[in-house]
C-alpha cells in the first residue's frame, strides 16, 4: 500500500468519525429539545403538531399509561418520540382543561421575611482595649439561616441580638439551616467597644422591592416576578417565612443601556389599606401567594387562556408593562424557544421592538420581572431577566411553569 493510499484511508476514517460524531450530537440536541412532560388541551385534535414540524421527528400517539402518584388521576399517557426510526425520548402527556388566568402587568411592592435570620458574611469585632476578633469566622457561612440560639427560636435580627446579649461572652449554641439541612454549631460571643456581646456577623431578616404581578388564578392565587428572589449579597435564593404584597406607585424610570441595567423607581406605602395579598412561597418560577379579593378591583386584570409551551412560536408577541403608572401592551418578538428546558426560568428569548417603550426605558429594566408576554391572544409567559449588554432583549419563563400546580 502506497503512502498516498494510506493517507486517503486516514482521511476517510476521520471523515466517517466526524460524521458519526455529528449524528450523535444532532441526536442528543434533538432529544434535549423535547420536554419530559407536556400539558395539552383535552379538546385539542392535534396537540403534538408543533413538535412534529421537524421532518425526521415522529410521535407514536399510543395509549401507554403513565405511573400515577394519585390512584384517582386520569388522562395521563406516555408517547414516544423517534427520529428516523431511532427512539429519542418518552414524554409524559397530561390532558387537562386549558387553564384561564387574570393577566395583570401592574407593579407591586413586595415585603418578605426570611425563615430565620440569614447570615450575609462574618465580620470583625473590636473590643474596648483595641483587640480585634472574628468569632464566627470559619463557623458561620454566607447563606446560613440562624433559627435558634441556645434552643430559643429566632425570627428576627432583634431577637438574635437580644439572645446573644445575655450570653455575657459565653459560648452560644446556634441551630442553622444550611443547604437544606439543620446543623448545630457553637460560637463564643465577644464584647464590642460598647460592651455589647456580639457574634461578629452581618445578618438580614427581611427584604423589600418592586416587581410585576403576572396573573391571578380563579381561586385568588397569584404569581409574580417569574423568577425567585435571591439575596443581593450572597446571590442565594431566600428561604422565606411569608410576606405581604402592596400597591406601589412608580415615580421615575432610569432607562437601561449597554452594560448598565435600567430600573423602575417607586414608593411603597406599607399601610394596611395598600396591602393586596400575602406571599406564601419563593420558587425559581417566581413568588406565589393569595390576593385579597376585595382589593383586586384596584388592579387591571384581563381573563386570558394559557398557551402551552409547544404552542409558542418565534415571531410577534406583546408585553404588558407599566412604566408610568398605566399598564399598556407593547410590541415585542419571541426570537428563541427552548421546549426542553427544565427547572429554569430562562425558557425563551424576547426582544422589545416597540419604539414607544424603547424611548421610555431602553427596553427591559429592573422591576419589569413578571411582565406578562402574550401571543395569539394567550399568555405564553413572563419576562424574567434582561441581557445587560442588550437591554432590549431578555429571557422569559413559560406561563405553565408559573401555575400553582408546580
Amino acid at each position: 500500500m502506497t503512502r498516498k493510499q494510506k493517507y486517503r484511508r486516514v482521511l476517510l476514517a476521520l471523515a466517517a468519525l466526524f460524521l458519526i460524531l455529528a449524528v450523535l450530537l444532532s441526536y442528543d440536541a434533538m432529544r434535549e429539545s423535547l420536554p419530559d412532560t407536556m400539558y395539552v388541551d383535552e379538546n385539542s385534535e392535534s396537540p403534538f403538531q408543533p413538535l412534529t414540524k421537524h421532518p425526521l421527528l415522529t410521535i407514536s400517539e399510543g395509549t401507554e399509561e403513565a405511573e400515577k402518584s394519585d390512584p384517582g388521576e386520569t388522562g395521563d399517557t406516555v408517547v414516544e418520540c423517534s427520529a428516523a426510526g431511532i427512539p429519542l425520548k418518552k414524554i409524559r402527556v397530561i390532558q387537562e382543561e386549558r387553564p384561564k388566568v387574570a393577566v395583570c402587568g401592574a407593579p407591586v411592592g413586595i415585603y418578605m421575611e426570611t425563615d430565620g435570620v440569614m447570615v450575609i458574611r462574618t465580620a470583625e469585632i473590636r473590643s474596648s482595649d483595641g483587640t480585634v476578633s472574628r468569632p464566627s469566622e470559619n463557623i458561620l457561612r454566607e447563606g446560613d439561616y440562624i433559627t435558634k440560639v441556645n434552643g430559643q427560636d429566632i425570627r428576627s435580627k432583634q431577637e438574635l441580638i437580644d439572645a446573644v446579649k445575655v450570653s455575657n461572652g459565653s459560648p452560644v449554641c446556634l441551630s442553622l439551616l444550611r443547604d437544606g439541612e439543620t446543623i448545630e454549631v457553637q460560637v463564643t460571643s465577644q464584647k464590642s467597644q460598647d460592651g455589647t456581646c456580639r457574634l461578629g456577623a452581618w445578618v438580614r431578616d427581611n427584604m423589600q422591592g418592586i416587581g410585576t404581578l403576572t396573573f391571578v388564578e380563579a381561586d385568588g392565587t397569584f404569581a409574580a416576578l417569574g423568577h425567585g428572589i435571591s439575596d443581593i449579597d450572597t446571590g442565594k435564593m431566600l428561604q422565606l417565612n411569608g410576606g405581604e404584597l402592596y400597591l406601589t406607585q412608580i415615580l421615575s424610570v432610569i432607562p437601561g443601556k449597554a452594560g448598565v441595567p435600567g430600573e423602575l423607581q417607586g414608593v411603597i406605602h406599607y399601610e394596611e389599606k395598600n396591602r393586596i395579598g400575602s406571599v406564601a412561597e419563593n420558587t425559581i418560577y417566581g413568588i406565589h401567594g393569595v390576593l385579597d379579593r376585595e382589593k383586586s378591583s384596584a388592579l387591571p386584570l384581563t381573563v386570558t387562556e394559557i398557551a402551552y409551551r409547544q404552542e409558542i412560536e418565534t415571531g410577534p408577541a406583546t408585553v404588558r408593562m407599566c412604566v408610568d403608572n398605566t399598564v399598556e401592551e407593547y410590541e415585542a418578538e419571541i426570537t428563541e424557544i427552548d421546549l426542553g428546558s427544565e427547572n429554569t426560568n430562562k425558557n425563551f428569548v424576547l426582544e422589545i421592538t416597540d419604539q414607544r417603550l424603547l424611548q421610555k426605558t431602553g427596553g427591559i429594566v429592573q422591576g419589569n420581572s413578571g411582565s406578562p408576554v402574550l401571543q395569539n391572544g394567550r399568555l405564553v409567559g413572563a419576562i424574567t431577566h434582561v441581557f445587560v449588554n442588550h437591554p432590549e432583549k431578555g429571557y422569559g419563563v413559560f406561563a405553565e411553569n408559573m401555575l400553582a400546580r408546580n
